[in-house]
């Protein structure tokens, strides 16, 4: 069944293991009748695809990928390989959910930190759990296969579906720029809120930061000052602080002082 990996040590061992379980059978010769890794995983992706398009997710073969556009988004759930894979003794997958939107990449060029993005958010799948665990799965069992899949799949319906609806929609990304399964960089967070026109939301993303990181305050207020008293910076620094600083400035937030 799924493997969970909690731990930097639980990923460790995890990956000495199957390192270990497939370091013997790389220098031998492979049975005629072994399938190719290439095989097993497109075989994934159309049982996942089967089961979801009807909500519209295509399959995208060359990426192993399922995309689904939606609105302004597009949604994306690919599998990734295992780094022990070998065929006919590990074929083990991840699935990894991303979020992305071709007008926040033009929005975040010309109104946000001009550092353009079309990424919202992307979490490997466990991750969008409150147990926060690296999952995979192992397929290289024809016997065990279907039910490893049929697992994976009850993941995707529970955690990265949930996680879409979410973040569906402008009016819904307010609330959801809260939620900490996602998305977690607060420049991001505060630049997307703004996009979505969610100016309190952005404000308060700002607000909650600072008073939870106090140690940040000083940069933070140093940045503020630097971008209100020259409006003609063009792009804050690639730090978070320097980016929810420079947002507030340029869009004139209203943000209580903190410390």
């Amino acid at each position: 069944m799924v493997t969970s990996l909690t731990s930097l040590d639980d990923h460790t061992g995890h990956v000495v293991a199957g390192r270990h379980k497939t370091k013997e059978a790389r220098f031998l010769p492979l049975p005629s009748d072994v399938e190719r890794i290439e095989d097993v995983l497109q075989q994934a992706l159309g049982y996942l695809h089967e089961h979801l398009k009807s909500l519209g997710f295509k399959s995208v073969p060359s990426q192993l990928a399922l995309k689904r556009k939606l609105g302004e988004f597009t949604q994306v759930i690919d599998l990734r390989k295992g780094s022990a894979n070998l065929s006919g003794v590990s074929v083990e997958v991840s699935a990894h959910v991303t979020l992305k939107s071709s007008s926040l990449k033009r929005w975040t060029e010309s109104e946000g930190t001009k550092y353009g993005r079309d990424f919202v958010w992307g979490r490997q799948l466990g991750y969008l759990s409150d147990a926060s665990d690296y999952l995979t799965w192992q397929l290289v069992d024809r016997e065990t296969r279907e039910k490893e899949l049929s697992d994976l799949l009850a993941k995707i319906q529970a955690l990265a579906l949930p996680a879409f609806d979410a973040w569906s929609n402008k009016s819904a990304i307010g609330t959801a720029v809260f939620r900490r399964t996602e998305a977690e960089r607060i420049d991001w967070l505060v630049e997307t809120a703004l996009w979505s026109c969610n100016r309190d939301a952005a404000a308060r993303l700002v607000q909650q930061y600072l008073q939870s990181h106090t140690e940040e305050v000083a940069m933070y207020a140093h940045e503020l000052a630097r971008f209100r008293a020259d409006r003609t910076i063009g792009k804050p620094l690639s730090h978070p602080i320097s980016g929810i600083a420079f947002l507030v400035a340029h869009h004139t937030l209203e943000v209580e002082r903190v410390g």
